[in-house]
C-alpha cells in the first residue's frame, strides 16, 4: 500500500483575509469622488460598494499649512510643524530625537496659538506616514466629540486661513 502525501494548497486556494476598506481620495480617484459629491452620488456609492464587496471610506478633505504648535504627552513637550487640517485629525512632523513612544502613550494634547489665546485638542496617533532628514511624520485622530469639533473645524480654519 503506497502511502500519499497531503497535497499543499496553492496560493490561489488559500482563504484570503477580507479586503480592508479603499479611501476613495479625491486626488486618487477625481472622477469617482466628483460623481460621489452629487444629489444622486449615495446610489452610486452603494452599488460601487456592492460590486467591491466592502464599504468604501471617503477621506476628510485635507487643508495643507505650515503652522508651529505643541505636542504633549506624558514626559513629551515639543514643538512640532502642523502639516495639514482636516475635519477628523492633523498631520504633524515631530523631531524624530525626541523620544516620544507612539504606540504606549495615550494621551497626547495638541497646541495650537489661534486668536485670542491657544486651543488645545486631545489627539491620538492613527498613522505614520514616514520619517525624513530627522523627522517623523505622523497622522493624528482629534479625540473629541462630534459635534465639538462641527463647531472648533470651522473656527481653526477661519483663524488659520482667513476662510
Amino acid at each position: 500500500m503506497s502511502q500519499r502525501k497531503p497535497r499543499a494548497l496553492s496560493a490561489a486556494a488559500a482563504p484570503s483575509a477580507p479586503a480592508k476598506p479603499a479611501a476613495l481620495t479625491p486626488d486618487r480617484y477625481p472622477l469617482l469622488s466628483a460623481l460621489i459629491d452629487r444629489p444622486e452620488g449615495g446610489a452610486l456609492r452603494l452599488e460601487l460598494e456592492e460590486l467591491v464587496g466592502h464599504r468604501l471610506r471617503q477621506r476628510s478633505p485635507r487643508r495643507e499649512l505650515k503652522r508651529i504648535a505643541r505636542l504633549r504627552a506624558d514626559g513629551y513637550d515639543e514643538v512640532v510643524l502642523l502639516k495639514d487640517l482636516s475635519a477628523s485629525g492633523a498631520r504633524l512632523l515631530l523631531p524624530a530625537d525626541q523620544p516620544l513612544d507612539i504606540h504606549s502613550t495615550k494621551k497626547m494634547e495638541l497646541v495650537v496659538r489661534l486668536p485670542p489665546g491657544r486651543l488645545s485638542l486631545p489627539v491620538s496617533v492613527v498613522r505614520v506616514c514616514g520619517q525624513d532628514r530627522g523627522y517623523l511624520d505622523l497622522g493624528f485622530r482629534f479625540l473629541v466629540g462630534e459635534s465639538e469639533l462641527e463647531e472648533l473645524i470651522p473656527k481653526i480654519r477661519s483663524q488659520i486661513f482667513g476662510s
